[in-house]
């Protein structure tokens, strides 16, 4: 014989157990009853349309061109556009014999970046740009909000002589 259970852990809560029910999950699927509040009605129309309406986050970088040498002394100048305040991972690499040499990597934060439309300067290591009349750079850029949404870009810029 299989016990079908007891009656007092399977039947529907009622009174302030359903109340404790509904506030530790309010918009978990009623199982044994169809009957849903008007407020978990409310609340669960709402939410869908509050994050469908939400707009994502949309970031942006565009690194100047500089001469290397402005470059090694001075750093380079990035124009970054971040929809909502955003932390930025940045990693530089130089082309070198036909690959890609990690420079350095940088983290801004949204502090560091108080405005939709700021530059920041990426100051280089001047030792691994001595005696390069030319070179090439690519900066790959990770954008990250406070609610996890993510956006990325890739940009090369030359450094030129002089």
């Amino acid at each position: 014989m299989v016990d079908s259970g007891s009656a007092s852990c399977h039947a529907p809560a009622k009174g302030a157990a359903a109340i404790a029910l509904r506030q530790q999950a309010p918009l978990a699927p009623r199982l044994r009853t169809g009957a849903v509040s008007l407020a978990e009605r409310n609340t669960a129309a709402f939410l869908p349309r509050a994050f469908a309406d939400r707009a994502r986050l949309r970031f942006g970088a565009r690194p100047h061109s500089v001469s290397l040498r402005s470059a090694a002394t001075h750093g380079v100048p990035v124009d970054v556009h971040c929809t909502r305040a955003c932390d930025v991972g940045v990693t530089a690499y130089l082309h070198r014999d036909g690959r890609l040499v990690k420079l350095a990597s940088y983290r801004e934060t949204e502090s560091e970046i108080p405005k939709p439309f700021s530059r920041i300067l990426l100051r280089l290591p001047a030792r691994a740009l001595d005696r390069l009349g030319r070179a090439r750079l690519t900066l790959s850029f990770a954008a990250l909000d406070a609610s996890f949404e993510q956006a990325s870009a890739t940009r090369t810029v030359a450094l030129g002589g002089g």
